[in-house]
């Protein structure tokens, strides 16, 4: 009778396989490496986005301000010592903000245009007039 060793099939003389190879174990860190780096980079784009939805949350917030400030004075432009320190909030909250203010007109709208440096888009910009 042939000798068997216990790692023999029973259709051949091949050792059955026990474990994972060396490849499909490479191939398996590999394909979770690929997938956390996703996820990581999806966090980081996330957070990104949840900045800049802050930021735009302020700059609406302070534009909201403004014109409620516009509307309390008669509907006249707001004195330039109110509208400095507003500006100066703005600087305060957004990085590098600018801000331009046009009063409206009987017959033009007024326009708010808030800009800072870490924003995605352009700027804030909110019409309002009478």
């Amino acid at each position: 009778m042939a000798r068997v060793s216990r790692y023999a099939s029973v259709v051949g003389d091949r050792p059955r396989q026990q474990g994972a190879t060396l490849i499909e174990v490479l191939v398996a860190g590999l394909l979770l490496a690929v997938a956390l780096l996703g996820l990581a980079g999806a966090q980081v784009r996330a957070v990104a986005e949840v900045r800049f939805a802050q930021q735009i949350f302020f700059a609406a917030t302070a534009t909201d301000d403004l014109i409620a400030r516009w509307r309390a004075h008669g509907r006249e432009p707001v004195p330039a010592t109110r509208v400095n320190r507003w500006r100066a909030r703005l600087e305060d909250q957004l990085p590098g903000a600018r801000a331009s203010v046009r009063w409206p007109t009987p017959d033009r709208l007024g326009q708010i245009e808030i800009r800072w440096a870490d924003s995605l888009g352009p700027a804030y910009r909110r019409a309002f007039g009478p």
